[in-house]
């Protein structure tokens, strides 16, 4: 019988870890929110308090991240069957940059441009890691670009 090794690609473990970094930083996310639901004296299951900006602050950074995170995972996970040094790096480089944008949000939304702009980036080389493994799939090879120029 074959192992787990034999059938999934060389480095894929990589692609493991950093998906299960997402849901690391997503555990900081709700250790963030319950401080400063705790803080301020907002009680669960109200989402925002006028009276509480830096509460509301941590909030959306978190609603944001869950709102990115199932796009980010789906093409770490996939990409990396065919890319998964790429795919890990960039989730790396994303998980990076969703924890400056945590941190800045947190301080002034007005900051959050670069955590986000880390973070999109990354998200853009996941994308393009799993346009070309479903390039691949489909047996596509660069000469099948030359459809999109007609």
């Amino acid at each position: 019988m074959a192992s787990i090794q034999d059938v999934m690609p060389a480095n894929y473990g990589y692609v493991v870890l950093a998906v299960a970094g997402g849901s690391l930083l997503n555990i900081y996310h709700i250790k963030c929110v319950a401080s400063a639901r705790k803080q301020s004296g907002v009680k669960a299951p109200a989402i925002s308090s006028p009276e509480h900006p830096t509460f509301n602050n941590i909030m959306r950074a978190h609603a944001n991240y869950l709102e990115n995170y199932p796009f980010w995972a789906a093409t770490t996970i996939f990409g990396g069957l065919q890319y998964p040094r790429v795919a890990a790096g960039a989730g790396l480089v994303f998980l990076i940059g969703r924890y400056i944008y945590a941190k800045d949000y947190a301080q002034d939304p007005a900051k959050r441009g670069r955590g986000f702009m880390i973070s999109s980036l990354a998200q853009l080389v996941a994308l393009g890691t799993t346009v070309g493994f479903g390039m691949n799939l489909l047996g596509c090879s660069r000469d099948c670009l030359t459809f999109w120029r007609k």
